[in-house]
């Protein structure tokens, strides 16, 4: 029997006992605790990559390409649109990338741009840009998916006409409690 099965099978635990270590606050029963991992894990440049780039996926690139398959109803268009994202996004970058030639002082995003681009009115740009996404953007694509689960949770068939008027429901309260903790 081990040290650690005869210390857990004793009715009184011995702390005089070369079997229990004393840490901070804690006993800790068993051997010693070891300070390098047996099994060699450490955090490579590779590994680094593969976890950022795994969170930043994250699991929408499984559930992802069947609505897109839906939508467009053909697996050709759809390789197609997987072969024409990569060149979208190199766009976004070669014109951010402008951007920051352009305005080497500044870094940011977009906002930092058109406040560079667009002056005066002092502050008009960073406001409409805040409305225009924070408030309006996610709290729509919020209040859609609620509308749909809100109807899939009641056994109410999901028609456009249920969905969209659910969500403008829920968007109207939602952008009036924002707007109320402003006024």
């Amino acid at each position: 029997m081990t040290n650690v099965d005869n210390v857990l099978r004793s009715d009184v635990l011995d702390t005089q006992s070369e079997d229990v270590q004393e840490g901070n606050d804690v006993l800790a029963v068993g051997p010693p605790i070891e300070q390098s991992n047996p099994l060699g894990h450490e955090v490579t440049i590779l590994s680094s990559v593969m976890l950022n780039l795994g969170y930043m996926l994250g699991a929408g690139i499984y559930s992802f390409p069947g609505a897109v398959l839906n939508s467009v109803g053909s697996i050709g268009l759809l390789l197609v649109f997987w072969l024409l994202a990569p060149l979208i996004a190199l766009c976004g970058v070669t014109v951010y990338s402008e951007y920051a030639s352009l305005f080497p002082k500044r870094s940011g995003a977009r906002v930092v741009y058109l406040e560079q681009a667009y002056p005066r009115p002092r502050y008009l740009v960073p406001v409409t840009y805040a409305v225009t996404t924070v408030l309006l953007i996610y709290e729509a694509v919020t209040s859609i998916v609620f509308a749909q689960y809100a109807l899939t949770i009641c056994d109410v068939p999901v028609t456009p006409a249920r969905q969209t008027t659910i969500a403008l429901a829920v968007y109207t309260v939602a952008v009036a409690c924002e707007l109320s903790i402003f006024v």
